[in-house]
């Protein structure tokens, strides 16, 4: 792919780097340094094969869906009969959990597998791809890595289908680019970002203290009692 002198959003594309792929928006979304990076199925496999527990149809298992998701975590556990789940993938802690399908592969709900409450695995919904991390990769390295700007770009020009029924083939995201440093850098990112992170919640809560003095300050300059009505609501 080369710049066009032309216009700036003009570009040349080979009829060798097709890929099976017409969108523009494919094209001008990968990197155009792509030193540093490798394909994710170098560093991860992509729903990987793996024996499931076989348990009685009305039995009561573990599951994992969207709903019970939020804030890049599992919310909660689901239980749900087998039959239902028997023909899914589990996942299990570590793992990485990716929607595939629009709206939520573009508001980029990627789950890390940090917390199965008292569970050992759990089935997932089929709108996500499950990401195994390799040896030697960091899978919170792995995860932090789908948010950034060039790797999301590159989801976002791989999607297909028609507006709002959007999804990324399981063939395009294992070719999606990834950076990857070495391990020690690896730690050193993921360590710097929980401390990012961290701060962030940190702020957040100070930000919820601040309304909540603003909210009773205003609710009394209102003549406003709250804690009088509640008390007058219980009796």
């Amino acid at each position: 792919m080369t710049n066009s002198p032309f216009h700036p959003r003009t570009f040349t594309v080979w009829s060798d780097e097709l890929d099976g792929i017409l969108s523009p928006l494919f094209f001008i979304s990968k990197p155009v340094n792509k030193k540093g990076f490798v394909e994710l199925k170098e560093v991860a496999l992509v729903n990987p094969t793996r024996k499931k527990p076989v348990f009685g149809n009305d039995a009561i298992v573990p599951y994992v869906g969207l709903p019970e998701t939020n804030d890049q975590q599992i919310r909660e556990i689901w239980m749900r009969p087998y039959k239902q789940v028997r023909g899914r993938n589990i996942i299990r802690k570590g793992d990485i959990l990716f929607a595939r399908i629009e709206p939520s592969v573009f508001n980029k709900k990627y789950i890390l597998v940090d917390d199965l409450k008292e569970y050992d695995f759990a089935f997932t919904s089929t709108e996500f791809y499950i990401v195994e991390p390799k040896e030697n990769i960091n899978p919170l390295f792995l995860f932090y890595m789908f948010f950034v700007q060039p790797v999301y770009d590159q989801v976002i020009g791989k999607t297909t289908g028609s507006t709002g029924r959007r999804r990324l083939d399981k063939g395009a995201f294992e070719k999606i680019l990834i950076p990857l440093p070495t391990r020690k850098v690896q730690d050193q990112v993921v360590s710097y970002l929980q401390n990012a992170y961290a701060e962030k919640r940190k702020k957040e809560e100070e930000i919820q203290k601040i309304l909540a003095s603003i909210d009773g300050y205003v609710l009394g300059e209102l003549g406003i009692d709250i804690a009088g009505k509640h008390e007058r609501e219980s009796k």
